[in-house]
């Protein structure tokens, strides 16, 4: 999967809400989370390629779900948004692994 373009905007939305939420864990797992903007980034730009994996929507928010660190990180200039976008890759390689006919023999 193809990394897509930082997107800025929602960068700065995620940001300004977690700005107001200090040191609080779930206020800031709920701006992250806000109206779903970073997940549904994502899916509009991969969706045929997790599709074809077998991923749902659902699928694909599992897997976001265990990366709200690395989103806080991206958002707060702490990581890349390339460091966080291979990284649900690799997890999503990792999950929907495809197999062959061999892996069960």
């Amino acid at each position: 999967m193809e990394i897509p373009p930082e997107p800025l905007d929602i960068k700065e939305a995620i940001l300004q809400r977690v700005k107001l939420c200090g040191s609080d864990d779930a206020c800031i797992r709920m701006a992250v989370w806000f109206g779903n903007q970073l997940p549904a980034y994502l899916w509009s730009h991969w969706r045929n390629q997790l599709i074809g994996r077998g991923v749902s929507w659902q699928g694909l928010l599992s897997v976001f779900r265990d990366h709200i660190n690395e989103v806080v990180k991206w958002v707060m200039g702490q990581a890349s948004w390339r460091e966080f976008v291979v990284s649900m890759i690799n997890d999503i390689d990792n999950r929907y692994k495809t197999r062959s006919i061999t892996d069960y023999l």
